[in-house]
């Protein structure tokens, strides 16, 4: 309740007391381009996480392919040298970034 609510209602007790604020930043006067709105959901993380992020899902899904050609048997062995060369070449592109 408000200081002034409670003079007018001296009668009553307060059932629950927030002292909430809300703190937001102010826009400025021009609207917000189409960039600011696509970079609005990458800000909770910096580039820097976003690449490392980006590249273990590459190095992971690189790895599964890997692992179900072998496994599976269809591919050739020239075929799975490749796969092994771009799966280093991913590993130290992670190993990089992070």
């Amino acid at each position: 309740m408000t200081p002034q609510r409670l003079h007018m209602a001296a009668f009553t007790q307060t059932i629950y007391d927030d002292s909430f604020s809300l703190v937001a930043s102010a826009r400025g006067s021009e609207d917000p381009t189409w960039d600011y709105y696509f970079a609005k959901p990458l800000k909770p993380f910096s580039m820097g996480a976003w690449a490392g992020i980006i590249g273990c899902v590459m190095y992971m899904s690189t790895a599964m392919i890997v692992i179900e050609s072998n496994s599976a048997q269809e591919e050739s062995t020239e075929n799975l040298e490749v796969m092994l060369n771009l799966l280093e070449v991913l590993r130290d592109c992670c190993l990089l970034i992070c």
